[in-house]
């Protein structure tokens, strides 16, 4: 007599968060003046890819991070509502940015979310950043709730 036994999982694609890029397209025009760019969001993946949240050090583990690679900006969806928008800079960028970002620290190899770039919280930028991150916030809470679900998330 074979038994086999199953077992049912995370890793089978149970996650109902998933995430987006975007690619520009360029539509063919006869002069400069009438160029136009179209946005298409490309699929990256769900939710499963998604390790570990980390409250405390706000960084997120991906278990196949090179999905990543070279992504401008990420799109962050629960069923078809999207949560939120964020812009992926690597620390070795020279410019600050006051809206939520995923921080790719280029030495570590490691994700981390911010108010912005680079994560500084003091003067000028505090303010601008809070309502930044405030408008994100309700989407924020709902994808934090997700990992909570999913068994994602640590504190």
């Amino acid at each position: 007599m074979i038994l086999f036994f199953y077992s049912c999982s995370k890793e089978t694609g149970s996650s109902l968060l998933y995430f987006k890029t975007f690619q520009l397209k360029q539509e063919t025009k006869s002069t400069i003046e009438e160029e136009k760019f179209k946005i298409d969001t490309l699929f990256l993946f769900t939710g499963d890819n998604v390790k570990w949240y980390n409250a405390k050090t706000k960084e997120i583990k991906f278990k196949n991070a090179s999905l990543m690679d070279y992504i401008p900006c990420l799109f962050v969806f629960l069923d078809e509502k999207e949560l939120f928008i964020l812009r992926v800079v690597p620390t070795i960028m020279s410019y600050t940015l006051d809206n939520p970002v995923l921080i790719y620290d280029t030495s570590q190899k490691r994700y981390f979310f911010g108010k912005g770039y680079p994560d500084w919280d003091w003067g000028e930028f505090i303010e601008e950043r809070e309502k930044n991150w405030k408008e994100i916030e309700p989407g924020w809470n709902l994808f934090v709730e997700q990992l909570k679900k999913e068994g994602r998330y640590r504190n």
